[in-house]
């Protein structure tokens, strides 16, 4: 038996759809901050470290075995990488959790649906409305 870890998910492992996807139930999470990171969505989610800044997310015991396999199933062409953070829980306590970031992902524009994908179940766990208005606000106006 795999022992859990705590995993910080902030972009699209968050919606409970793309967890079944992966034969995954989201089912114990809590919702969390991660002090000193910005959220950029260019065209994947990623946090970028920034003094000052905070990226909400879920804090979920998760499996070595379950995490590879959601993040070996990815084939948009970034490499998502294990660091280790300190996330602040909504009683105000740190925890250690593991989160997955990307060190030079390309640059691109995001997509409608997949900014949704990331908004809709944001909205749904309660983040504050002008972090999901900023989730949203990565999509470019066409010109």
């Amino acid at each position: 038996m795999s022992k859990d870890i705590l995993c910080f998910f902030y972009g699209s492992f968050m919606n409970r759809e793309v967890m079944a996807k992966a034969n995954h139930v989201l089912d114990r999470w809590e919702v969390a901050t991660l002090p000193g990171f910005d959220l950029r969505i260019a065209p994947h989610a990623n946090l970028i470290p920034s003094a000052g800044r905070m990226a909400f997310g879920l804090l979920t015991p998760m499996t070595h075995a379950k995490l590879d396999r959601l993040y070996g199933s990815q084939s948009r062409g970034e490499e998502y990488l294990p660091e280790s953070v300190l996330v602040l829980r909504g009683d105000n306590s740190y925890r250690a959790a593991t989160t997955y970031l990307v060190s030079d992902m390309e640059p691109g524009t995001p997509d409608q649906d997949y900014l949704e994908m990331i908004a809709k179940p944001a909205q749904e766990y309660g983040f504050p409305d002008w972090y999901v208005e900023k989730i949203r606000s990565f999509i470019q106006p066409h010109s």
